[in-house]
């Protein structure tokens, strides 16, 4: 017999796209502010697939398993927060592997940021460089935390599945 799950396959789907939307809001906020609204399409157009495409083969695995059974308050905030650590972490251990990679490559020569905001000097992140990487990693998961908190606010709680009885078969007189 099937196992019956808390959320439907449908509110899983929404989790995930919900997820990508709110990503994707993380990332185009800022420019929206700077900017002002004339480049939101071209977000959108470009921003949006790959929001989908980063939470369907990332995300929705986590949420696959943790939609299962009924999401508290407590746990969407702790999976948020550990899906999104995970997220910042990768992000950062491919970040550097790329850095380390340009650091011994003798023919090439750049700088990210000048003076003393230079973030990163041949591949290897300068202090302030490793300053603003764990400080845009704290708004990242901060970001997925909040997100998991307002897609468990959308989608509710889920149903607890009805406990199974087993079939009693009747006696045989």
């Amino acid at each position: 017999m099937r196992a019956v799950r808390a959320y439907s396959g449908r509110q899983f789907v929404f989790a995930v796209c919900l997820s990508a939307l709110l990503g994707w809001l993380y990332f185009v906020l800022p420019l929206w502010i700077q900017q002002g609204p004339g480049r939101l399409a071209i977000a959108a157009l470009v921003g949006i697939p790959i929001a989908l495409a980063v939470c369907w083969i990332f995300v929705a695995p986590f949420l696959w398993l943790l939609m299962a059974r009924p999401v508290g308050w407590r746990l969407a905030a702790r999976s948020g927060f550990i899906i999104a650590l995970l997220m910042a972490i990768a992000g950062i251990v491919l970040a550097r592997i790329q850095g380390w990679r340009a650091a011994h490559e003798v023919n090439s020569y750049f700088q990210m940021g000048g003076g003393d905001h230079a973030r990163e000097i041949d591949g290897m992140l300068t202090p302030y460089g490793w300053l603003m990487t764990a400080w845009e990693s704290l708004l990242f998961v901060l970001a997925g935390t909040v997100a998991a908190l307002i897609v468990r606010a959308i989608i509710g709680r889920g149903r607890r599945p009805e406990p199974e009885v087993p079939e009693v078969e009747p006696e045989a007189r």
